[in-house]
């Protein structure tokens, strides 16, 4: 799954448009506290409006084949984890541990319905592709398990915070990929599971931080 961060800088442009802001992708290791600022968020989504739509529907630019692509990992991610989070549920012996991991897949299973709908905004399927990157940490939290009779529940502890991490990295490229295609209706989307996403993650681990897995 491909990985970015984004940084957005503004300008004291008394100008609206696009120079009103840069927008930055960079492949680093990095805590993704952008989309956690509710007013930036509102001022690319103004500057976004301003913006004509750059595709259409007879001709679809190459960044709309890789959010397309990036989509499918993404939903097939979804589904995958949710199986993996039900296994982790049956092997976690700490009380609160259980409610954390249901309530991780009832927000999983929340996005996934969320991510049909961004499919159907692009006249497309609701079909995953494989992700290797999710099916390595699963495999690997599982393995893992199996394996150990002592400390299962910090190393569940560990890998749920690894699947979140993955997952708001994908969520940041799926944003900065909507803004370069000038889909304000899918980056709307995409920053509300997003936000959702980090909420769900600081209530559950609130003294954790979410780094980003960044593939070499």
């Amino acid at each position: 799954m491909w990985k970015s961060g984004v940084e957005i800088t503004p300008h004291n442009s008394p100008k609206k448009g696009l120079s009103d802001a840069r927008f930055r992708s960079h492949r680093t290791g990095t805590r993704l506290d952008i989309l956690a600022n509710e007013t930036c968020t509102f001022m690319i989504f103004q500057i976004a409006e301003d913006c004509p739509a750059t595709e259409s529907p007879a001709e679809k630019s190459p960044a709309h084949h890789v959010f397309s692509e990036t989509l499918r990992e993404l939903y097939w991610s979804k589904n995958h984890l949710m199986r993996t989070l039900l296994k982790l549920e049956n092997t976690a012996l700490n009380g609160q541990l259980k409610r954390t991991i249901r309530d991780y897949f009832e927000v999983n299973r929340s996005h996934a319905y969320s991510i049909e709908h961004l499919f159907e905004l692009l006249d497309e399927n609701p079909e995953g592709r494989h992700c290797n990157q999710t099916d390595t940490s699963c495999g690997n939290a599982l393995a893992l398990l199996s394996s150990r009779t002592e400390g299962k529940d910090k190393m569940i502890r560990s890998s749920l915070i690894e699947f979140y991490a993955q997952e708001l990295t994908s969520l940041d490229y799926l944003f900065t990929l909507a803004l370069s295609m000038s889909r304000l209706d899918l980056a709307r989307i995409i920053s509300e599971i997003q936000r959702k996403t980090r909420t769900s993650f600081e209530f559950s681990f609130p003294t954790a931080t979410a780094t980003t897995v960044v593939a070499a």
